[in-house]
């Protein structure tokens, strides 16, 4: 008679990932009741901030490639689940596509781009995003120019009804995240995400131990791809409309801070540089003359002091706390 293992639910409790998730799970849950709605739309936005983080920590953090294109991914994620769903496909099915077509281009770029590596596959990356803003200002009468269109919402639908749409934009990015985290570390943590690693410390050690460089960069701007292009596709009905500026190397700039404050190699520090990256500014306006000056100094700040970003540094602090603990409870012994 065979009998069936039951989980181990405190040692899953004691999961410090699972800690965090079920603490950002009760967070995002309360703070509709909380926050004003503005202020509940800037921490959405840092949610889907977060999201295209994660794209930089895939690409730079697990696999050593700078890609400097993550503003293109999420502006064509972005342009079409505007124009598909304008079109008439439902809003749900307009991520869907969006997520795949980004996918694909990114496919190709890599297919190609990828025959460079270190700074010349940056300025390749760097040529491709600002060639997307340029092909968008081409053609306003379809893209909108400099004034921008207008971005279909995107909903729960009947399963919300009542609740009002901003709230219903929180819990969708909430609920986004969390999928996206889950998927990219299930990844991270089998094979793949180790062949990554490879890449990023010696390709010719992997190479000799049978590691496929090629097809792994490939995957890894692939992977970096869907995420950024999934995280443009919630971007644009969530700010309501989009424009070239929104996709120039400014942005792609603004999310390579997500990764690098919250630590370019974890996952959850995301969340953290996302809320560095739209508040920081937010409690700047009021000193608009300097808020640039500022800012690029907290930038500055983090790169010297803290180069694990604070998401690395609260890691290594609680990896100090438990091995002091653990050394203290060996001496009693």
């Amino acid at each position: 008679m065979s009998t069936r293992s039951v989980p181990d639910v405190s040692a899953l409790l004691a999961d410090p990932i699972v800690k965090v998730g079920v603490a950002f799970a009760a967070v995002t849950a309360v703070l509709p009741f909380v926050l004003s709605q503005s202020m509940l739309s800037l921490v959405t936005l840092a949610i889907v901030y977060a999201i295209l983080g994660i794209g930089v920590v895939v690409s730079i953090g697990y696999s050593g490639q700078l890609v400097i294109s993550q503003a293109a991914f999420a502006g064509i994620g972005a342009y079409t689940f505007v124009k598909v769903t304008a079109a008439g496909l439902p809003s749900w099915g307009g991520v869907v596509i969006a997520t795949v077509l980004t996918t694909l281009i990114a496919g190709l770029l890599g297919a190609t781009a990828l025959r460079a590596t270190g700074i010349y596959l940056g300025i390749i990356t760097l040529a491709f995003n600002e060639l997307f803003v340029i092909l968008l200002n081409l053609f306003p009468g379809f893209f909108g120019g400099d004034a921008g269109i207008s971005s279909p919402n995107l909903t729960l639908g009947l399963a919300a009804v009542g609740v009002p749409e901003y709230v219903q934009h929180h819990w969708i990015a909430a609920l986004a995240f969390i999928g996206v985290f889950l998927v990219v570390r299930r990844i991270l943590d089998s094979p793949y995400g180790w062949a990554f690693r490879s890449l990023h410390e010696k390709q010719i050690v992997s190479q000799s131990i049978g590691i496929n460089n090629a097809k792994m960069r490939v995957l890894a701007f692939v992977l970096n791809g869907a995420v950024v292009g999934f995280g443009g596709a919630l971007y644009a009905p969530f700010v309501g409309y989009i424009s070239p500026s929104l996709f120039n190397l400014h942005a792609t700039i603004d999310i390579f801070i997500v990764a690098i404050v919250g630590g370019l190699t974890l996952l959850s520090g995301s969340l953290i540089g996302g809320v560095f990256v739209i508040f920081i500014p937010e409690l700047l306006r009021g000193i608009q003359a300097y808020d640039n000056v500022l800012f690029g100094l907290l930038l500055i700040f983090f790169l010297i002091y803290l180069p694990d970003g604070i998401g690395g540094s609260v890691r290594d602090f609680v990896r100090e706390r438990r091995q002091s603990s653990a050394s203290a409870e060996e001496a009693d012994d």
